[in-house]
């Protein structure tokens, strides 16, 4: 009990009202860390390949009987920090917006 009342001064004496308010400011900061990641990686393989995921996934999927692994991995990869990117841009506006 000793360490709850320590903490809720702390949080006080920062300018939080209550838990509440600190957890929601960490859950932004983590939001925006992981939109600064996902968009850098995004922005990586656009950089890389000189061209949008969509445009990217088309030309790879033109070319039949010929797997390029490491481009395969490239795409699914792509695919998922853009995916990972519009998730937390979301909860990120959510977050905000409560």
């Amino acid at each position: 009990m000793q360490n709850t009342a320590i903490i809720n001064e702390i949080f006080f004496e920062d300018g939080y009202l209550s838990s509440d308010d600190v957890l929601k400011d960490w859950s932004v900061m983590i939001a925006l860390s992981r939109i600064d990641q996902f968009r850098a990686e995004k922005e990586s393989f656009e950089n890389k390949y000189k061209k949008s995921f969509d445009s990217y996934e088309k030309d790879l999927h033109v070319v039949r009987g010929k797997e390029d692994f490491e481009k395969e991995n490239d795409l699914e990869d792509w695919e998922f920090a853009g995916k990972a990117l519009i998730w937390w841009e979301d909860k990120l506006q959510a977050l905000r917006n409560a």
